[in-house]
């Protein structure tokens, strides 16, 4: 029977209290409390278990993030006094610590990372090898779950506005942790990258099975990815964005059969956004989306109408210097126009169903480039003319030295 002194019990009945100072102060007496105890000792696990079960809802429900911060440094002296501790709660808290890396919050990711680096150093691969089913298993359960359903351990009177941010926090958390789990099995042999793989398109439902082909149907039709439905605009900012990243990272690391299956259901969402006046979902959309769905499977261009659908949309993207992600848009313009194919101008085969004749891409290209320049008339320009100027003559260069 685990038993704690009155004035630790008394510690942790603050760290339930509703106003946010009062959870600070006691995770500071906390921290004084534990420097006071031996290493490994029987006291240590009995402060541990206990803690454990508030870190864990707090990462996941508390709103204010200086709560979440102090909680995070708590793990860390925690760890300073015996991290073999950890070892028999790695199931319950490996998934939460994980997606903490990506809180919205840059100090609450900090610190969880340095705990993380501080308590496995360069054994993190074989953590992640050990935990990674209660990861998947923790993603599943969470990203099925309403707003309603995620602010249940908030209390009783959460507003709105903190269910939203709430939900948009641990989904979006879990999105980008789920985005960055491959690089854990970079070292991995090629067998138990394939089983992880495996695992999370079992865990996440993310199979693409054949439907029954109708009567005149040409090409083979897979079913609806719920997942892919976090892209669609009913989800704020931060939610489509991480999900933006996952596919991203999703594409480039499952088998090429298993990506071209969910390419043709993707792609054309993702290409939509390029008319969105979003600085969130623009930043990743340039930083990672475009280029890897263009280099990766240059087939995708296809499967829009490119005079239709996407080429004004993207034209007026670049004049208004991406919708505030000018930072993340300029320097990666180069890349995509490495595989966007109205910039080849020679050794190009016509395309059948967008149509467009060497005539046509030159008139695109001085159009590009006129809605580029047209950047600088943006009432930020200040912020970003370099960069523009630099990608504008970058760019240019590549086209005339690679593209005629």
């Amino acid at each position: 029977m685990m038993s704690l002194p009155q004035e630790v019990l008394l510690i942790f009945k603050r760290v339930q209290k509703k106003d946010p100072i009062t959870k600070c102060k006691a995770f500071r007496e906390l921290d004084a409390y534990l420097e006071s105890i031996e290493k490994y000792s029987e006291e240590h696990s009995n402060l541990l278990t206990f803690f454990l079960y508030h870190y864990c809802r707090i990462l996941v429900n508390e709103q204010d993030r200086k709560v979440r911060e102090a909680a995070q440094t708590t793990l860390g002296s925690f760890i300073k006094k015996g991290v073999k501790r950890l070892g028999p709660h790695m199931s319950k808290i490996f998934p939460i610590w994980f997606c903490s890396f990506y809180d919205s919050a840059s100090e609450v990711a900090a610190i969880g990372r340095k705990n993380f680096q501080d308590a496995f150093k360069d054994n993190g691969e074989r953590v992640f090898k050990i935990s990674f089913k209660y990861f998947l298993h923790f993603a599943d359960e969470h990203i099925k779950q309403s707003e309603e359903q995620l602010s249940e351990g908030s209390g009783n009177e959460v507003s709105k506005a903190v269910r939203e941010d709430t939900y948009d926090r641990v989904i979006s958390s879990i999105l980008m942790a789920l985005a960055e789990s491959f690089e854990f099995t970079t070292s991995w042999d090629q067998e138990e990258r394939d089983y992880y793989i495996k695992k999370m398109i079992s865990y996440l439902d993310l199979k693409k099975v054949a439907m029954p082909k109708k009567e005149g149907q040409k090409s083979e039709k897979y079913n609806e990815t719920k997942m892919w439905l976090f892209l669609g605009k009913k989800n704020r900012s931060r939610v489509r964005s991480a999900c933006l990243m996952f596919i991203s990272k999703f594409l480039l690391n499952v088998p090429k059969d298993v990506a071209e299956k969910h390419v043709s259901e993707v792609a054309p969402m993702i290409f939509d956004m390029i008319a969105e006046d979003n600085a969130i979902v623009q930043g990743t959309l340039w930083s990672e989306a475009l280029f890897t769905l263009g280099k990766q499977f240059p087939e995708v261009w296809s499967l829009i109408n490119l005079k239709k659908n996407f080429i004004q949309s993207m034209l007026s993207c670049v004049k208004n210097s991406g919708f505030g992600a000018s930072l993340t848009m300029y320097p990666n313009l180069l890349k995509f126009l490495s595989v966007f194919p109205l910039f080849h101008l020679q050794g190009f085969e016509d395309d059948k169903l967008n149509k467009f004749s060497v005539k046509d891409r030159a008139k695109f290209l001085v159009q590009f480039y006129q809605h580029l320049f047209a950047g600088l008339k943006n009432d930020e320009a200040s912020i970003f003319h370099g960069h523009l100027i630099g990608s504008y003559f970058e760019s240019l260069t590549f086209v005339i030295l690679k593209r005629f």
